[in-house]
C-alpha cells in the first residue's frame, strides 16, 4: 500500500522539516537542545514504524495532545526565527512531544485493531471494552 500525503500527520512532518532547516539559520542556539530535537524526530519515526508493524498503515488517531504539540512547535519556531532565541519554548515543545508520543503509543497498544478518530486514552479504553464486551 502506497502512502499518500493525506494519511501522514502532515503538521508534524511540516514542523519537523522546518526544524531540520533551522540549523542552517540558528545553529549555535540549537546545539544546546540537540538531544531534545533528535529525540522528537526519533520518536516520530518510531511511531510510524510501530503503526506499520501493527496496522500495516499509518494511524489516524486525531487525539488532543498532538494539537497542543503542534502549537508548541509553532511557538518555539516563531521564537527562534523571529526573536532569535529558543528560551523555554523548546523544552516545552519537547515535553509536549514526549507526552504526545506516550499517549498515542498507549492508545495504539490498547486498541485491538486499527481505529480512527480516537480523541484520548479514555476513549480508547472505552472502545476496547465495547469491542471485547467488557464492563467499563
Amino acid at each position: 500500500m502506497l502512502l499518500s500525503a493525506g494519511k501522514l500527520q502532515a503538521d508534524a512532518w511540516y514542523h519537523l522539516w522546518l526544524l531540520a532547516a533551522v540549523p542552517l539559520y540558528r545553529c549555535a542556539v540549537l546545539r544546546l537542545y540537540l538531544f531534545w530535537l533528535e529525540l522528537e524526530i526519533a520518536l516520530q519515526l518510531f511511531s510510524y514504524l510501530f503503526d506499520f508493524i501493527k496496522y500495516r498503515r499509518p494511524s489516524s488517531l486525531h487525539t488532543y495532545s498532538p494539537r497542543f504539540w503542534g502549537f508548541t512547535l509553532f511557538v518555539m519556531l516563531f521564537s527562534l526565527l523571529v526573536c532569535r532565541q529558543a528560551g523555554p519554548w523548546i523544552l516545552l515543545m519537547a515535553a509536549a512531544g514526549l507526552f504526545t508520543f506516550v499517549e498515542c503509543l498507549l492508545i495504539k497498544c490498547v486498541l485491538p485493531m486499527w481505529q480512527h478518530d480516537v480523541p484520548s486514552l479514555r476513549a480508547a479504553l472505552r472502545l476496547r471494552a465495547a469491542k471485547l464486551d467488557l464492563p467499563d
